[in-house]
């Protein structure tokens, strides 16, 4: 009797506490992307500026050498100091970026996929306009 007791109010914790802990964990995977997003643009700028200075007409034309659709591979490694892993689009590990062209890249959520691109120095989401503002 007392196991069934015990078993039922573990369902009413769990089942009070589990739409809260999904919503907990995208919370983080979108806040693990805004950083990476923020971070990402902010070396981008940097370098703009460097170049400017230096009155270099040079522009970035790959953010790393790491393989397309490759686990494990170091992305963004031409401007982060900081190593991110790749997943892959097959595999999709939620809070990860995979890259799937040579500036194209996407952020993977438990819920959403985000699209990003190098464009003209710039690191733009070009996902559909709803997804993309959701990093604003």
């Amino acid at each position: 009797m007392e196991v069934l007791i015990v078993i039922i109010i573990l369902a009413v914790v769990f089942a009070f506490f589990s739409p809260k802990m999904l919503q907990f964990i995208n919370f983080g995977e979108k806040s693990q992307l805004k950083v990476d997003f923020a971070l990402i643009n902010s070396a981008l700028a940097q370098n703009r500026a460097k170049n400017d200075l230096l009155q270099n007409s040079i522009n970035l034309y790959q953010l790393d050498s790491a393989r397309v659709n490759i686990k494990n591979e170091k992305l963004f490694s031409n401007i982060l100091q900081k190593d991110i892993k790749s997943t892959t689009t097959i595999e999709k590990q939620s809070g990860s970026w995979a890259k799937v062209g040579n500036k194209d890249y996407i952020f993977f959520t438990k819920t959403q996929e985000y699209e990003f691109s190098l464009k003209d120095g710039f690191f733009e989401c070009i996902s559909q306009k709803e997804i993309c503002e959701n990093l604003d």
